[in-house]
């Protein structure tokens, strides 16, 4: 670990950007060469690069789902039910998750700031950014049936979605 990177230091560059989004911190903490305390180097968690999309401007919402350290770590019964880019409103037929999953919980992140709807039977609904500021769960409706997941965002608004069973 680098002299002078203590958890303290990246809390203080962090905190003094309340308005920064998250991507932008990891991108602070990154290029200042700092790795978290708790864990060493040979630790570390790399993330394929088909998970940022450079291109594309957003982060796949997978990576904070997937991290026991993240403050959106999903308890997940199963591999996601749908892991989709996509562009404007969409409609997805999902297979439903075997048990014991009762519910997915949804991720989304879009190339700009838009207003997001997914809909499975019920809906979840919010901001959509760079990298996800939220999630929700919808129970799985009842039947044999295929799921349908709508998403929701204003057209021209590419968006990367993630649904991970849960019981």
């Amino acid at each position: 670990m680098q002299e002078g990177c203590g958890s303290q230091k990246r809390s203080a560059i962090i905190s003094s950007f309340p308005r920064v989004p998250l991507i932008l911190s990891v991108v602070v903490l990154v290029l200042s060469g700092c790795t978290p305390a708790s864990v060493a180097p040979e630790q570390a968690v790399v993330v394929p690069s088909e998970s940022a999309s450079p291109e594309l401007g957003f982060v796949d919402p997978l990576i904070f789902a997937n991290s026991p350290d993240s403050d959106m770590y999903v308890e997940s019964v199963g591999d996601p039910v749908i892991h989709e880019r996509g562009n404007g409103p969409t409609e997805f037929s999902v297979p439903r998750p075997p048990a014991p999953a009762t519910g997915v919980v949804f991720m989304l992140s879009c190339s700009a700031p838009a207003q997001f709807t997914i809909t499975m039977d019920k809906f979840f609904s919010g901001p959509c950014d760079f990298a996800p500021l939220n999630s929700g769960g919808i129970p799985i409706p009842p039947g044999d049936d295929d799921l349908s997941v709508t998403v929701d965002v204003p057209v021209g608004v590419e968006y990367w979605l993630v649904g991970l069973p849960t019981a």
